[in-house]
């Protein structure tokens, strides 16, 4: 019998992304017909975390400093 042995690589997995539970995107113009639109889910990623997964195949990065959620969340609402 062989034994298994462990070893130390990297591989590419799928990992569960976020996924929209309301209907598809509709255009503006079928969009300003509707008198009740749909409603809109908006997923923010945060890229660092505090240890990269390895199996994680989000672009993300471990930070070793303080995480700036409020500031990069502020600046992606004020660029939207």
């Amino acid at each position: 019998m062989k034994k298994i042995i462990p070893i130390n690589a990297e591989a590419n997995f799928v990992s569960a992304k976020p996924i929209n539970t309301t209907s598809p995107v509709l255009g503006d113009a079928t969009l300003s017909g509707l008198t009740n639109p749909p409603p809109l889910s908006l997923y923010i990623h945060i890229p660092w975390c505090v240890k990269k997964c390895p199996y994680c195949d989000f672009n993300s990065h471990e930070s070793r400093t303080d995480i700036p959620e409020k500031r990069y969340v502020a600046a992606l609402i004020a660029d939207l």
